[in-house]
């Protein structure tokens, strides 16, 4: 009785300290992608200079862009579908993910802070967005599926969407990462 406890005390304990670990990694991570904004200096919109500059505001629309599963506006999008592939055989067997479609919204768009409009070209910029967001289509409510089905990916997909005969054990495994800035979110 007495062994049947501490084993369960040994198991609850390398719980924990798993899932301690892994909050840490994730506050350091955060901490460093913090420290990396605040070190940086960055200018007001009204004494940028011209060309590349560092600034720090809210992004507004320029030109209408998708919006998003809630119905918020995009000022930014960038979405990959990808299919797992099998390459090789034996010992030089490998999985990797090929992206088969992409789409994305890029156009200007407004930086607007306390002293005034700037004009912010994303194919020109360097952006810290932290919303990417990697999900497999498995995983996806129906909901989900349908919007990405008739607003993301609207030209034909070899093998997609796949099949959900046998719980999609036979069919091709998809995923898909997007990454997208809201009109009115924090842009550095």
């Amino acid at each position: 009785m007495a062994i049947n406890s501490s084993i369960e005390v040994i198991k609850v304990s390398f719980i924990l300290f798993a899932v301690g670990g892994g909050l840490v990694w994730s506050a350091i991570r955060r901490q460093r992608k913090i420290r990396e904004v605040e070190d940086l200096a960055s200018s007001k919109v009204d004494t940028a200079a011209q060309g590349l500059t560092e600034l720090q505001g809210f992004a507004w629309s320029k030109v209408a862009g998708p919006k998003n599963l809630d119905g918020h506006e995009l000022v930014y999008y960038s979405f990959q579908l990808q299919k797992r592939v099998t390459e090789g055989s034996g010992k030089n067997r490998r999985t990797t993910w090929r992206t088969v479609f992409s789409r994305g919204h890029f156009q200007p768009f407004y930086l607007v802070d306390a002293t005034g409009l700037a004009v912010v070209d994303p194919a020109s910029g360097e952006f810290l967005i932290d919303e990417l967001r990697t999900r497999d289509w498995s995983f996806l409510s129906p909901v989900e599926k349908t919007f990405y089905l008739s607003n993301v990916v609207q030209t034909p997909v070899a093998d997609f969407p796949p099949s959900n005969f046998l719980f999609g054990l036979f069919s091709s495994k998809f995923r898909i990462v997007e990454n997208d800035l809201k009109e009115g979110s924090p842009v550095y």
